[in-house]
């Protein structure tokens, strides 16, 4: 265990500049918002922000894959040793995975610390929702934004894996064969995810996201007032379990896969 802690640890100094850059970035981003609301009279500079600290929320999607891209173009300098490693693949993709969400999990929690802080001080404290409605709302908010980045994270590890496992045969045109598996994989997912069996797969286990209070009330009045056939306390959606549990499978193939091309397939 404490080896391959050692492992993380070397896979998270591997790409540190990443992570660190994503924390100056924030720190940029605000002081940008800043100042260009100063540089527009009528814009509120705290209103500003908090749409810059929102639109940060959500390209923490692609956070992950970022980093283990990153991470692995630096790997090709020395493969040799990385693949020659004295570890099972599962274990090497495991070390790569927990730094990038390790890096992501705190990237993540600034951004979404500051977005808070922003958000009670712009609202009125009756439009602030129960502690406990945020704290189901923060849940799931980091729940899908960790599960999509890491499930795309590991298409970038399992397409990595396909071209480790064709370099020896084609040599530098193992990119160009990558591409085309990319663009052949890309085309028949977008479509698999219109289809009826994918929405049978997925859309069992439906649970109610039923937020009442505060800012959620105030929208749900807002929305009944309009003459839509929405009462207040209804709730403003629905997930289905089947989603979670689809994708986490997915998930665990991919790495399956992934582990098993790394360990036979792959040459050096």
């Amino acid at each position: 265990m404490k080896k391959w802690l050692k492992l993380v640890q070397k896979e998270f100094k591997t790409t540190q500049v990443l992570f660190y850059f994503g924390l100056v970035l924030i720190g940029a981003v605000l002081v940008f918002a800043y100042f260009l609301a100063r540089g527009n009279p009528g814009t509120d500079a705290p209103t500003l922000m908090l749409i810059f600290l929102t639109g940060g929320l959500f390209m923490h999607v692609f956070y992950a894959p970022a980093y283990l891209f990153i991470n692995m173009q630096q790997e090709l300098k020395t493969l040799h040793l990385w693949l020659h490693t004295p570890r099972p693949g599962w274990q090497l993709l495991a070390a790569k995975i927990t730094a990038a969400l390790t890096a992501l999990t705190i990237n993540l929690f600034i951004n979404g610390l500051l977005f808070l802080i922003f958000t009670a001080y712009l609202l009125d404290a009756d439009m602030i929702p129960s502690a406990a409605e945020v704290i189901q709302l923060i849940t799931l908010s980091f729940l899908v934004i960790l599960g999509v980045s890491t499930l795309i994270a590991m298409w970038v590890l399992f397409y990595y894996s396909v071209y480790f496992a064709l370099r020896r045969t084609i040599g530098r045109l193992g990119w160009i064969a990558v591409i085309l598996v990319v663009m052949t994989i890309s085309w028949v997912y977008v479509r698999y995810l219109d289809s009826a069996m994918y929405a049978a797969l997925t859309s069992w286990g439906e649970i109610e996201l039923s937020f009442e209070t505060g800012l959620f009330q105030q929208t749900q009045y807002f929305i009944e007032s309009g003459n839509a056939e929405v009462t207040v306390g209804s709730g403003i959606g629905v997930i289905t379990l089947g989603l979670f549990v689809y994708h986490a499978v997915e998930f665990l193939l991919l790495f399956l896969f992934t582990s098993w091309l790394i360990d036979k397939k792959a040459e050096v």
